[in-house]
């Protein structure tokens, strides 16, 4: 094992998980496709048991039970609206902790399964660990989006205070949780590394050709991910509307889809920009490594994130990255040196930190590229092995028993 973590621990019993989550792919038809499906079947062979309870309403339509290992059962709530599910949720796991002696209840967010999550720890003297990738609830930005997350982020905060352990992915979410209360010993740093990262580093030059460059479109900026609110993309068609009017040329692709598509094709037409932005859709991921081989800066102007794969991505190909500080963004970016790491919502920001790009102020590109490629392979090693997992929940386990006695 790598860093501060220690290695997992090979004399002590196999443990018993009960995970509460919303992987509904594990009960799909094409569910041994994906991170998720080789994360998880990998986390079962490191453990005695697994269970699995899905959030999962009636209307998807997906299996009740799949045992996708013999020892990995996975459970669909089927519920008939959202408490509806949870309430399925609470009664399930209780039946499962009846029966099975569980050592750890490992919950997916603060809000839905690690409410039933608590309730479960509670009542039958469990400790339970909480997943913060992205469902902060002192995120303000995160808060606004849904009115569920307003209603219940005062439940959500007792929780992280309740919970035995906190799960994190990025600095930037550990300082804020620290920042609030939640003790330090507590939280453990876990981000999650990309299936393929391989591929990302592995770019060269044969790889290219997904983007035409002319003269007028000198400089090339890529987006990747769904066109939804929290990413902020209105903020960065603003900025490149005043790219163009600082006489700059570029080209933007914005890659993914989403329900704001419309929106933005029309905020394109209305500033001008048919001939600097274009969104392209969604496309293989095979095609979005093609496309971060062409780019001159990945671009990401987000109101929150959970750790996106699409950071680490980026700087594996070794290209320049600006982006607010959302997880994960100072852990992916060396400020000033293979990056710029801005703050939410800033728009003069981020505009300067474009021009600067622009301007060749982070240096030589072989050299900028060399040491992001170098900063993200330091990530993977010490962070790839899914064996860190049972590390935390083992680490979890001694904690709770700690606090017994």
């Amino acid at each position: 094992m790598y860093g501060e973590m220690e290695a997992i621990d090979s004399e002590a019993p196999k443990l018993n998980i009960l995970s509460l989550g919303y992987n509904r792919q594990l009960l799909d038809g094409d569910s041994s496709a994906g991170d998720v499906y080789e994360r998880l079947t990998t986390y079962a062979s490191l453990l005695n048991r697994y269970y699995i309870l899905v959030h999962a309403r009636k209307k998807h339509r997906i299996d009740d039970f799949r045992q996708v290992k013999p020892n990995m059962l996975v459970y669909a709530t089927q519920g008939f609206n959202l408490f509806h599910s949870m309430y399925r949720m609470y009664r399930m796991g209780g039946d499962i902790i009846r029966r099975e002696s569980i050592d750890v209840i490992a919950t997916q967010d603060p809000f839905v399964t690690g409410f039933v999550g608590g309730l479960l720890a509670w009542r039958h003297g469990l400790p339970f660990s909480v997943c913060v990738y992205g469902s902060n609830p002192y995120d303000r930005y995160f808060i606004r989006e849904r009115l569920l997350y307003r209603l219940l982020r005062f439940v959500a905060i007792r929780i992280l205070h309740a919970a035995t352990g906190v799960q994190v992915d990025g600095n930037q979410v550990r300082k804020s949780l620290t920042a609030n209360g939640i003790a330090v010993e507590k939280i453990h740093y876990k981000p999650m590394i990309p299936q393929n990262i391989e591929a990302f580093f592995n770019v060269s030059p044969v790889d290219r050709g997904q983007i035409e460059k002319d003269g007028n479109q000198s400089w090339n900026f890529v987006f990747v991910g769904r066109l939804t609110y929290q990413k902020n993309l209105v903020m960065l068609l603003r900025i490149f509307r005043r790219l163009k009017l600082d006489g700059r040329h570029f080209c933007a692709y914005l890659i993914g889809d989403g329900p704001d598509r419309s929106a933005l094709e029309q905020k394109v037409r209305e500033w001008g920009l048919d001939s600097f932005v274009r969104l392209v859709g969604k496309v293989s991921h095979a095609r979005v490594c093609s496309y971060l081989a062409e780019a001159d800066c990945f671009v990401l102007p987000s109101n929150y994130e959970g750790f996106p794969r699409v950071l680490m991505e980026a700087g594996a190909v070794g290209i320049p990255i600006v982006a607010t500080e959302v997880s994960g963004a100072e852990d992916v970016i060396l400020a000033d040196l293979t990056g710029y790491v801005v703050p939410i919502g800033d728009e003069d920001a981020f505009h300067e930190a474009l021009v600067k790009t622009m301007n060749g102020k982070l240096g030589d590109p072989l050299a900028l590229q060399s040491l992001a490629k170098k900063h993200i392979l330091a990530i993977v090693k010490k962070y790839r092995d899914l064996s860190l997992q049972i590390t935390i929940w083992q680490t979890i386990k001694k904690q709770y028993a700690s606090t017994r006695f």
